[in-house]
């Protein structure tokens, strides 16, 4: 548990956190060493009595004396009190102490909490002895008719010493027999859907939290176990902490997974290996609950296509099983989940290479984040269309289209969408790939090279956009038909290519770096609103042909640096502006 210890540059007598003696450890008053962080209404307080260390919980100076937090305070204390189990931090006493006033007197943990602990990268046996730890003791309290209510890594602790768990802080815990002081708190991202709805909690609430707990220490493991825990119906949940245990780490699937791994042994030393490489179709990759993936085996990589049987949340797997091997799954196939209204939520796992035309067109109930993870490497049109996605993060790093069609639409009528997201780790986009969308936020990474082709075409819903400072070049209709207002393109951008913001009708403010060397043909054509063009390169930029045209550049002002407005007044083509400087 970490200490914050209180510097006190007065140690007299007034002061609550006190030095002192070996002699002193031994009394049987209370001394208070130091304040332990803690949020909401309660006060933490490290003490030291008949030479052993102890956790006061009592309440803050603001809210002492409230009749509401005293109750609740006494509330955990006659709930917490009846415990007794290794994996529970244990509750001693309730008693009035100098200072602090009505204290829970519970004994002291020399340990971490587990996220601090799972920073630490314990080993696979360490994170095992840990679950297996929380679901005892989350069994051994749901006898009792407890329900913990707040799950979650802050609060259970891991000793420094043998690494073992203590759950603490049973301060929203409820019990049957209490009809009052029954506090709607909770942690959102632990919280069950239940809770969040103030619906009445049983034990089923503490498992859908527990497996978000189990994600955090196994990201990549006992993927089934965390699915069924965090279902949102809890009639879909398991009943109880031991069921979860069984599921989890009974023998035989280690039997299993020991006579599987002697069949594949004894399969290549018979040289029957090559039946990996053999194509199949039909093949089922289980879901759980009778939710399946249809997938065809090609050249020994799995592709998921249409028939598939799936609902609500769904988890595209990084493998599929057929017979003794695991192919990889690195492709959805063209119109995979088409019109499936069963889709709620969608997780692409790293490693998946593609997703072919239509993939997902017209899932209008797949909603929340969609993430294109960085091993993508191609998408094709049309793949998410009319989906009701609110927000979109792009990680995928040199993903390309995997057709010709156009305009491809990757993700038109997507009327929902609310934010994009390019990662910081996004050098080069996929061309046009956030065409038509109409964001709320659009978010561009530090590091970002160049605009494709078409990039931003008819993307609307922003006024203003400001484009990365690493920027260097904005490709041929990259900005074409958008309806930003107001467009600011960095210094090291040298090139701007032909109609890059042709039909760009509703921008009135455009401003370009000193950088710029060319813009290309048609580039700034049809521009009927813009008022202000800022261009800060010293000399006028080279122009392709009717780089202007539709554009009513003699009512528009073209700002340019002080020393430059003589260059660009002589200029055939911007000397037809109102020249002013900066």
């Amino acid at each position: 548990m970490p200490n914050k210890p209180i510097q006190s540059s007065e140690p007299e007598s007034s002061t609550i956190y006190q030095s002192h003696s070996v002699a002193s450890d031994l009394s049987d008053v209370f001394i208070l060493l130091d304040e332990i962080p803690s949020q909401g209404f309660n006060r933490l307080t490290k003490a030291i009595r008949w030479g052993k260390y102890f956790v006061l919980k009592s309440l803050k100076p603001e809210y002492m004396g409230a009749p509401y937090f005293e109750n609740l305070l006494r509330k955990e204390f006659e709930i917490s009190i009846r415990m007794d189990h290794p994996a529970i931090v244990q509750t001693v006493g309730f008693e009035t102490v100098e200072k602090l006033g009505k204290c829970i007197i519970t004994s002291f943990v020399d340990g971490r909490t587990l996220d601090i602990f799972l920073s630490e990268d314990p080993s696979v046996s360490a994170r095992k002895r840990v679950c297996k730890q929380i679901l005892e003791a989350m069994s051994y309290y749901h006898s009792l008719q407890i329900v913990h209510r707040d799950i979650k890594p802050t609060n259970i602790l891991v000793t420094q010493n043998g690494s073992n768990v203590k759950i603490i802080d049973f301060g929203l815990s409820d019990k049957d027999e209490y009809a009052i002081l029954k506090d709607p708190a909770y942690t959102r991202e632990y919280a069950s859907p239940e809770q969040l709805e103030l619906k009445p909690l049983d034990c089923r609430s503490d498992i859908y939290s527990f497996g978000k707990v189990l994600k955090l220490i196994f990201p990549h493991r006992y993927g089934r176990a965390y699915r069924k825990c965090t279902r949102r119906s809890r009639d879909r949940r398991y009943p109880n902490a031991d069921a979860v245990m069984r599921d989890m780490f009974f023998n035989i699937r280690q039997i299993v997974s020991v006579i599987v791994i002697v069949l594949l042994v004894v399969a290549t030393l018979l040289g029957i290996n090559n039946l990996k490489h053999l194509n199949a179709s039909g093949v089922r990759a289980d879901l759980g609950d009778g939710y399946y993936l249809n997938c065809n085996i090609i050249d020994g990589e799995a592709c998921v296509v249409a028939g598939s049987y799936v609902n609500g949340r769904v988890e595209i797997p990084k493998s599929v099983k057929w017979g003794p091997f695991s192919y990889p799954l690195t492709t959805i196939g063209e119109s995979a989940f088409a019109h499936n209204k069963n889709i709620k939520q969608l997780v692409l796992h790293e490693g998946l290479l593609s997703i072919e035309a239509l993939a997902f067109f017209e899932c209008d109930e797949l909603k929340d984040t969609l993430m294109l993870p960085a091993s993508l490497k191609k998408i094709g049109h049309d793949a998410f269309c009319a989906t009701d996605i609110t927000t979109l993060i792009v990680k995928s790093k040199n993903c390309t289209r995997s057709d010709k069609v156009d305009p491809p639409h990757f993700f038109f009528c997507c009327s929902h969408l609310k934010e994009v997201i390019v990662d910081q780790s996004v050098e080069h986009l996929c061309p046009k790939l956030l065409a038509d969308i109409w964001p709320d936020r659009l978010s561009l990474p530090d590091n970002l090279d160049a605009l494709p082709e078409g990039e931003l075409a008819t993307v609307g819903g922003l006024d203003t956009i400001i484009l990365p400072q690493s920027l260097r070049i904005i490709d041929g209709g990259a900005f074409w038909s958008t309806g930003f207002k107001y467009i600011v393109v960095g210094d090291k951008v040298k090139e701007i290519n032909g109609y890059a913001f042709r039909w760009s009708d509703q921008c009135e403010y455009l401003e370009i770096g000193k950088g710029i060397k060319y813009i290309g043909p048609c580039a700034l054509a049809d521009m009927k609103s813009l008022k202000t063009l800022v261009i800060r390169a010293a000399l006028p930029p080279e122009l392709g042909n009717l780089t202007f045209t539709g554009t009513d550049i003699e009512h528009i002002v073209l700002k340019v640096p002080a020393k430059s407005v003589n260059f660009y007044k002589v200029h055939p083509e911007f000397g037809h502006f109102k020249v002013e400087s900066i």
